[in-house]
């Protein structure tokens, strides 16, 4: 994506006689204009519009103050898309305000992530061995109620459905058993994993961090937990995607980037290229459990509402109270979800934010989980289709019993070719047809139905008849290989994942 910067006016000086001629008064005083330059950006316009169209749906629907929708290459940090949307009226949102780089706030759970790399780093622990009681759901701390989100409480729990159920109590009491005569180890992980600095992209207005240490005035005999499950603190949703992004990329912290090039006409006068730590976050087993925790959130922990059949969703959801005159205020909160995808190569990390959904029903119907998760969802699903890269070919998606499948087009083009080669007649019944062979000369016909809403078996035909069906239904066509179709990446069928892109193989 190109954008233009901004160039200077040039000022020619002139001398106004009778009659209203203007002569030039001479170069001396005259200040010559300067040409704006090219900034090529990382943004892709299709991923920015798929953000900007699922962020303005949410938004709407819940009557949200604003919302934040940032997609990242993982490999790279290339940002391709950054939406930022802000509520200006009833069901108007405008883009106003960079919440992506300035939009500091408490993130929440979604700050469980640091925490456990944290403890797991901490102590090597075996989190599906170690375990807590958090009991009914609420327990007063130090004169303060903690409470977890689901009703009457989740009981015992090992370290791992801690992090998947998104326990509060939970990561209290972790925090209380490792940590709590050392809180300044914990604030060192949290410098180790690039959590107290900007992420220093190339983009004015990027807020710090606020991430007190214990020299501060503000720190308090309660901040150690508070911080752990992402209270009392400031973090711009770039900076939690940063280390999501680390994560997804096996530890190795990647400098999120925007801009790719800046050019005066056809001139390259600065090029900015990925920069990614050598060293890694952490250790790689530490890497690893986390990894397989945060796909736990979609497989059975907060997030099982964004599961896909066709591609694993890791991430992590966070539900925050809104601080709002110096009280953290219940049923107000800023609502996150974190994550990549697809779970086993991941090649992009994302990040939403929704803030203040409004609603009728109970509190948990404003959680993260049903706010900000399909959001992230919807936005994954339409990349997964646009990007034949990540897809995976279903496999064996044609019937054992069709294996002889030989041939398959228009009906009326194989009536031609069996009545030269005095094949078993063909009737043409539909206008497509497919053909097996049973016996020497003796095809076997049956109808392909191809009028229906349905994906056909496109099994046996020639690219042409399959690009012609296949976008008169309104599907984006990629292939790879010559010859016929024996592979299709959507099988055939209704199709249920709503992806419009498909993967013919030919042979």
């Amino acid at each position: 994506m190109i954008k233009n910067s901004e160039g200077k006016s040039g000022i020619g000086w002139v001398e106004v006689v009778e009659g209203g001629i203007k002569i030039p008064v001479g170069d001396a005083l005259n200040v010559q204009p300067v040409t704006g330059k090219d900034i090529y950006t990382t943004l892709d316009m299709n991923f920015q519009d798929m953000a900007e169209i699922a962020l303005r749906r949410k938004l709407t629907e819940t009557k949200a103050n604003y919302g934040c929708v940032i997609v990242m290459e993982v490999a790279t940090g290339e940002i391709r898309a950054m939406a930022n949307l802000t509520k200006r009226g009833e069901g108007k949102y405008e883009e106003i305000f960079n919440y992506a780089l300035a939009g500091s706030a408490d993130p929440g759970s979604t700050f469980k992530l640091p925490t456990m790399m944290a403890l797991l780093e901490e102590t090597k622990m075996n989190p599906d061995q170690v375990s807590v009681n958090t009991g009914g759901g609420s327990v007063r701390f130090r004169g303060t109620t903690v409470d977890d989100s689901k009703r009457g409480g989740h009981g015992t729990l090992t370290a791992t459905q801690v992090f998947e159920k998104s326990s509060n109590i939970g990561v209290l009491m972790l925090m209380q058993r490792y940590f709590a005569k050392k809180p300044d180890k914990y604030l060192q992980y949290l410098k180790q994993f690039h959590l107290t600095q900007p992420t220093g992209i190339h983009m004015k207005g990027e807020k710090p961090p606020y991430i007190k240490d214990r020299n501060s005035k503000m720190w308090s005999d309660y901040s150690l937990y508070w911080m752990s499950y992402g209270y009392e603190m400031g973090m711009t949703p770039l900076q939690t995607l940063a280390i999501y992004n680390a994560v997804a990329n096996d530890g190795y912290w990647v400098r999120p980037m925007i801009v790719r090039e800046i050019r005066s006409a056809e001139k390259v006068e600065d090029k900015f290229s990925p920069y990614v730590e050598d060293k890694p976050l952490c250790s790689p087993e530490t890497i690893k459990t986390v990894q397989r925790m945060l796909e736990g959130v979609v497989e059975h922990g907060t997030g099982t509402n964004i599961k896909s059949k066709l591609y694993k969703i890791s991430g992590k959801t966070g539900t925050a109270q809104k601080l709002i005159n110096g009280r953290y205020m219940p049923g107000k909160y800023y609502t996150s979800f974190a994550g990549y995808f697809p779970s086993d190569n991941p090649k992009y990390s994302c990040i939403v934010i929704i803030d203040t959904p409004q609603g009728s029903g109970a509190n948990y119907t404003l959680y993260a989980g049903s706010i900000a998760a399909p959001v992230f969802k919807e936005v994954a699903d339409r990349i997964y289709a646009y990007d034949v890269s990540i897809q995976s070919p279903v496999k064996d998606s044609i019937p054992e019993k069709s294996r002889d499948l030989k041939f398959a087009g228009k009906s009326s083009d194989l009536k031609i070719i069996s009545d030269q080669l005095k094949l078993t007649p063909l009737q043409e019944e539909t206008d497509y047809a497919v053909g097996s062979i049973v016996n020497k000369g003796k095809p076997r016909w049956k109808p392909l139905s191809v009028s229906s809403k349905d994906i056909p078996d496109l099994q046996g035909l020639a690219m042409r008849d399959a690009l012609y069906i296949l976008e008169n239904k309104g599907y984006r066509v990629t292939f790879k290989g010559s010859g016929k179709v024996v592979e299709q990446s959507l099988p055939p069928g209704e199709n249920t994942s709503g992806l419009k892109t498909i993967l013919l193989t030919l042979q």
